[in-house]
């Protein structure tokens, strides 16, 4: 079991990774729809950056969630014999939980910011 856990942490390591990307992309959107003349191709670009990171990151879910499945009853039935694991996985998950509350909160800004450049596009 312990190679199990440790492709679940490697699965969660490799999820934070992508989820910085994605905040980082996150980041170069807002900034893009706050220049003073819209740029829709890097706007979209990123979105597509994005749209590909998600995917692999869903890959790695499925992973994880299969992997998980077929160890969990044997982990909690041992659950001291696998603390140390256990608890890194605990600190990746609550990475990976503010990484996507952070990212949330970015995309939220975005939001704002893309409607009001759309709407001052439309008023020229």
């Amino acid at each position: 079991m312990t190679n199990e856990l440790q492709i679940l942490i490697e699965s969660l390591e490799k999820k934070v990774d992508i989820l910085k990307i994605i905040l980082q992309k996150s980041e170069e959107q807002y900034t893009v729809v706050r220049k003073e003349e819209f740029e829709a191709e890097s706007f979209d670009a990123l979105v597509n950056d994005k749209d590909r990171l998600l995917d692999e990151m869903e890959k790695l879910d499925g992973g994880f969630d299969q992997i998980f499945s077929r160890i969990r009853d044997d982990l909690i039935n041992h659950i001291t014999d696998y603390k140390s694991e256990i608890a890194r996985l605990q600190e990746l998950i609550k990475e990976t939980t503010d990484l996507g509350a952070q990212i949330c909160a970015m995309e939220g800004r975005t939001k704002n910011e893309l409607s009001d450049a759309i709407f001052k596009s439309r008023q020229k």
